[in-house]
């Protein structure tokens, strides 16, 4: 039929067309092939060598994209070059997963060993606590033992047999007064130490080998801590001893003194003596000797107001001093007034003395040489040893 006739277009694509290839049906058809060559490639190969691989996975890693192989033409011959690096890269993975296995392997090995050492580091804990605490208690058993606060603590009994004071809280007090002293001094005890080894020795008259053992410290040192913690006491507490106003001692006036001598007593006076050891030179150990204590003696005179407090007490006198020799001159007199009276015992032969400043003595009653009181005298003197005890 002549195409230039117009029926002729009618019989236009009627026929079979032309089906060209798409790019789908290309790509499928190339990795067919590849898939077939790879499989030929690790048939040949050997088995001790090569890896366990698919060949799915070679053609997926393997697959160039759908856009990549448009306009493109596969060549069979070019797979082997695309396999070779596969396989490399997958040696390389595994040589890196055993790697991985490995660090693995050592990281609970490692972590084993700490869970061991952990727990061994709990047991060596568990021990040192036991033994800081068995530490603290026998700190606190051998605290108890040694001559410090914690020996005489909250306990007073313990206190008036060591020191002769009545309370912890009064000896913590005399302590405080005199730390400032006692810190000067520079010894290796402290000041506690201190003040309780010279209140033991005048308490008790421990002998210093005694003192040295119980303290832990040489005899040398325990003769300097004593003299200097006896003038450190000299120092403070001597200002504690005031002669009281007229005024206060009125107020305070036992109503018994008040009775019997008005409100004129204004001391009760008397003396004691203290043992020393016998001294070398003669002239002194002759002056030492007290006839009444029948040793080396030293005198003290002390004035105590009659509600008891202690009002006066002088230096020290050779033990052989007469007590109204220590009296006149020990300066007591001079804190007296006019109209005022002193309780005396029968040695005090001071009326004389006293009389010059207007001050008046009573003296216990002395039989001397009749052979007993008289009955005024007995009455007398029953009176003032209960006064003269009250005062005391």
């Amino acid at each position: 039929m002549d195409e230039c006739d117009p029926d002729w277009a009618l019989y236009l694509y009627l026929g079979p067309t032309e089906v060209k290839a798409s790019s789908s049906d290309l790509g499928q058809l190339e990795r067919r092939s590849r898939r077939q060559q790879a499989a030929e490639l690790l048939s040949n190969a050997d088995p001790s060598t090569t890896p366990d691989v698919k060949v799915e996975e070679v053609d997926d890693a393997a697959q160039p994209t759908d856009e990549g192989l448009q306009g493109q033409h596969v060549d069979a011959a070019s797979l082997p070059g695309v396999v070779a690096p596969l396989r490399a890269e997958i040696n390389c993975l595994l040589e890196e997963n055993k790697s991985l296995k490995e660090t693995l392997s050592q990281m609970q090995m490692d972590n084993t060993g700490e869970q061991q050492e952990c727990s061994f580091c709990s047991s060596q804990r568990d021990e040192i606590n036991r033994l800081l605490e068995d530490n603290r208690k026998l700190t606190e058993k051998l605290s108890k033992c040694c001559m410090n606060y914690k020996f005489l603590e909250n306990n007073d009994k313990k206190v008036n047999d060591y020191t002769g004071l009545p309370s912890y809280e009064l000896l913590s007090a005399v302590l405080t007064h005199m730390l400032t002293l006692l810190l000067q001094k520079g010894h290796k005890m402290c000041p506690f130490q201190m003040l309780l080894l010279t209140l033991m020795r005048l308490t008790l008259n421990l002998p210093r080998q005694h003192l040295a053992h119980i303290f832990g410290i040489s005899m040398s040192t325990v003769s300097t801590v004593f003299l200097n913690t006896i003038s450190a006491l000299y120092t403070k507490p001597g200002a504690f001893v005031n002669w009281p106003e007229r005024d206060a001692l009125v107020l305070t006036m036992p109503h018994q003194f008040v009775e019997a001598f008005g409100k004129k007593v204004a001391v009760i006076i008397n003396c004691f003596e203290i043992l020393i050891e016998r001294p070398s030179n003669h002239k002194a150990k002759a002056e030492t000797f007290s006839n009444y204590k029948h040793s080396n003696t030293m005198k003290y005179l002390i004035g105590i107001t009659p509600n008891g407090a202690i009002s006066f007490i002088s230096k020290g006198w050779e033990g052989r001093t007469t007590d109204k020799t220590v009296t006149e001159q020990c300066g007591i007199i001079d804190k007296l007034l006019p109209g005022e009276l002193v309780l005396a015992d029968h040695g005090f032969d001071i009326t004389e003395s006293v009389g010059f400043v207007c001050t008046e003595v009573k003296t216990a009653a002395f039989r001397g040489k009749h052979s007993q009181l008289k009955a005024r005298d007995v009455e007398k003197i029953k009176i003032k040893t209960s006064l003269y005890t009250l005062g005391i």
